[in-house]
Parts: C-alpha cells; sequence; structure tokens
C-alpha cells in the first residue's frame, strides 16, 4: 500500500527512504558473500580439503561481514530517524498554517502527523526492500542451482500479496497465501537437493539455496510487522488530508 499524496509531499524525507534501502541491500549483498564463503568451505572439507586455509578464509569473510553488517543496520536506523524527522519538518508546518483550526482538530492532526511519520520511517523502507531482496536472492541463487531459484520469486510474491494491507483480503486468505509462500520455498530446497542427488549440483550450492532462503523471508517478515503501521499511516493520511482540504476550503469561502 502506497500513499502517493504523502510521499509526493515529503520532500527531502525521500532522499532518507531510499537511501535506507540502499544500506540494508548492502547488508543483504555482504551477508550473500558470508554465506558463499560458509557454503563453499563445508563443501570443500566434505570433500577432504585441508581444512587451514580454508577455515582462515571463512574467519576473515565473516569478519569483513560482520562489520558490513553494524554499519548497515546502524545506517538503516539513522535513515529512518532522518526520514521520520524530515516528515514531521513538512507536516508541521503545512500544520502551522491552520492556526485558526479548533483546538481538537489541530490535536487531532498531529496525531495523525505522528502516525504518517512512523508510515515513513518503518513501511515504505521494507516495502521498496523486500521486492529488491527478493530479486537479489533469486540472482543469487540462479548462479548455483537456476531451477530452485525459479520457486523463489513466487514465493516473494505471494507474501507480498499476503502482507500488503487490502481491506478485500480476509485473514484465511492471507494465512493461505503465507502457506502457499512457505511451501515454494520448502519445493525450491527439495528441487535443490534432487539436482544435488542427480549430481546436477554442487553442495555448497544447496546450502547456499538454504540459507538464502532465509535472506528471502526476513525482508518479508518485517514487512508483514509493520503492517499495523502501514494500516494507521494510511488512515491518518486520509484524515490529515481531508483536515487540510477542509482548512483550505474554509479560508476560500471566506
Amino acid at each position: 500500500m502506497f500513499e502517493k499524496r504523502l510521499y509526493s509531499l515529503n520532500g527531502e524525507g525521500k532522499k532518507y527512504i531510499r537511501l535506507n534501502v540502499l544500506v540494508q541491500w548492502g547488508g543483504l549483498l555482504a551477508e550473500i558473500a558470508v554465506i558463499y564463503a560458509a557454503a563453499l568451505t563445508l563443501d570443500a572439507l566434505y570433500s577432504g580439503l585441508s581444512g587451514g586455509f580454508l577455515a582462515f578464509f571463512a574467519i576473515m569473510t565473516a569478519t569483513g561481514t560482520m562489520f558490513v553488517r553494524y554499519f548497515c543496520v546502524r545506517g538503516s536506523f539513522r535513515c529512518g530517524f532522518l526520514s521520520a524527522m524530515k516528515t514531521r519538518e513538512v507536516l508541521h508546518s503545512r500544520l502551522s498554517l491552520k492556526a485558526d483550526a479548533e483546538k481538537e482538530e489541530r490535536q487531532k492532526a498531529t496525531e495523525n502527523a505522528e502516525r504518517m511519520e512512523k508510515y515513513c520511517s518503518e513501511y515504505l523502507p521494507q516495502l521498496y526492500y523486500a521486492p529488491l531482496a527478493a530479486v537479489t536472492v533469486t540472482v543469487a541463487a540462479c548462479f548455483v542451482c537456476w531451477k530452485a531459484a525459479l520457486l523463489l520469486p513466487a514465493a516473494a510474491g505471494l507474501y507480498l500479496i499476503a502482507v500488503i494491507p487490502n481491506e478485500k483480503l480476509t485473514r484465511k486468505t492471507r494465512d493461505v497465501l503465507i502457506c502457499a509462500a512457505y511451501l515454494c520455498v520448502a519445493l525450491g530446497i527439495v528441487v535443490c537437493l534432487l539436482e544435488l542427488k542427480n549430481h546436477n549440483a554442487h553442495i555448497y550450492g544447496c546450502l547456499m539455496v538454504i540459507m538464502l532462503t532465509g535472506e528471502l523471508l526476513r525482508p518479508l517478515r518485517l514487512l508483514e510487522k509493520s503492517r499495523p503501521a502501514a494500516e494507521e499511516g494510511r488512515k491518518a493520511c486520509d484524515a490529515f488530508f481531508t483536515f487540510l482540504e477542509k482548512e483550505e476550503g474554509g479560508e476560500k469561502a471566506r
């Protein structure tokens, strides 16, 4: 669910929303790198190769990735804070022009503005990042087992449909869609194991697909958790702009 009116009004806050998505994506790329290193190391150890160099390689990759992930997480929180701050500034500047409005209406509009801040800082970044993460994970999986990777976009699509606020979907329908998404992920893992059995995939490729499914589902779960913020933000946005239009209409009539 995307509120075009709020996004277009947000001005400088858009930059921090986009930067938030970019920072999270950087963290995902780092996570894919360490998954690749771990899977390759386990594959080599299983094949009977010496573990000294491989262990050093895995530890160095994991250490570097840990630092990258740390700064990406901090950067994401910082971008969310700045996005909320810029949204607050824009909305309160609009409210300041309605000084002659009734106190109760201004109070309600202020509360709605706070809900809209949460919408911009929590929900919108996840709304953009979740599909980007799904595409990135799918591309990474294609290099190791393309047949299994074909099921990952279906899983992401079903999950997205279920968690994006839609009044036409009942709770039961959403649960069915989420179950179908998990089934697609499970089928992808089964396909990968079958490819391994038929010697069409390596062990490290199979391990990568299994571990990558976690990176596919994590942003989707976060998007699901931010669903209440999206629903409240949508209602708050409707009420806020109705308040502005009402006041502007009253001023023109006077």
